[in-house]
């Protein structure tokens, strides 16, 4: 996974906004949800006008680049050159500051919840695990997404009358110091709760699996989650996703050269599945082998 982080600090621009996404755990942003599972929901606070300028400069950088070594120099007059080079010159980047050593990025995340006439509903999600990941193009650093995983537990849901709710999550940062000062929103979740799933297969199913296997994982609860993980692996050992959990667990809980087995089988599966194209395997899942690979004689 993505290496651990604190607070989110940037340098200071004036014109740069953060980029709020909420997500529910299948990805999807409109969801059926049983009262009795926990609803894993996904944040992701990003800096997406810095990765628009980033991949501008790369490009111009190029272009730049190429100009200098080529013919066309020599048939230009110096206003023409320069105009040419104004044209494709390099952005500044939109950074900012978001989040304090009093006041971590994740407290500033404030979630919205209403029932379908309007009214407001208190939840309190908890926060389960949060990593930050360094978007680069070459040897421009674009900006850091930060990734969040919350949970609303089911004691909470299941006080909750069955129908449609919104979800959205805000920063608001007017009354902070020392950081951004604006008010940022995200997209809106849509989920319908109900007392048992709508989907007569859910119970058991790969689905239910991989939500329960996301949220152990993601709350360290590692034991458990090998055990659901290697249950599930018995029940479908076809399964990618069974063995990538279980992957999981075991590197949470410091067995490397078990996880890097069941990684192993996470591939062959998805080989079996879909082809041997070697691209089509999932980064993730290729950065997990690629990392307890290179631990080398200290996997255990």
């Amino acid at each position: 996974m993505p290496s651990k982080f604190h607070n989110c600090r940037e340098l200071v621009a004036a014109q740069a906004k953060p980029t709020l996404s909420l997500f529910a755990f299948t990805g999807e942003r409109e969801i059926v949800q049983a009262a009795s599972d926990p609803l894993l929901l996904h944040v992701m606070v990003g800096n997406t006008q810095a990765i628009s300028v980033a991949r501008e400069n790369q490009r111009n950088q190029r272009f730049l680049d190429r100009l200098d070594e080529s013919e066309l120099v020599n048939t230009l007059s110096e206003q023409e050159l320069a105009s040419m080079k104004q044209v494709h010159a390099l952005q500044e980047m939109p950074y900012f500051t978001l989040g304090s050593a009093q006041t971590p990025l994740n407290d500033l995340l404030n979630f919205q919840v209403r029932a379908e006439d309007g009214s407001k509903i208190k939840v309190s999600p908890r926060l389960l695990s949060k990593y930050k990941e360094q978007i680069n193009f070459g040897e421009l650093k674009a900006s850091n997404h930060f990734y969040y995983v919350f949970a609303i537990e089911a004691s909470e849901l299941s006080a909750l009358k069955a129908g449609t709710y919104s979800i959205a999550v805000a920063i608001d940062t007017r009354k902070q110091e020392n950081m951004w000062q604006g008010w940022a929103h995200s997209n809106t979740l849509n989920v319908s709760l109900s007392s048992i799933h709508p989907d007569p297969n859910w119970e058991g199913s790969s689905a239910q699996a991989a939500m329960f296997a996301h949220y152990l994982i993601n709350d360290k609860r590692f034991e458990f989650a090998e055990l659901h993980a290697h249950q599930w692996t018995q029940n479908h050992p076809e399964s990618v996703d069974a063995f990538s959990y279980l992957g999981d667990a075991l590197a949470g809980l410091n067995q490397n050269k078990k996880a890097l087995e069941a990684y192993y089988k996470a591939a062959a599966n998805f080989t079996l599945k879909y082809g041997e194209n070697p691209v089509e395997i999932p980064r993730t899942l290729v950065a997990q082998i690629d990392a307890l690979e290179e631990l080398g004689e200290n996997t255990q």
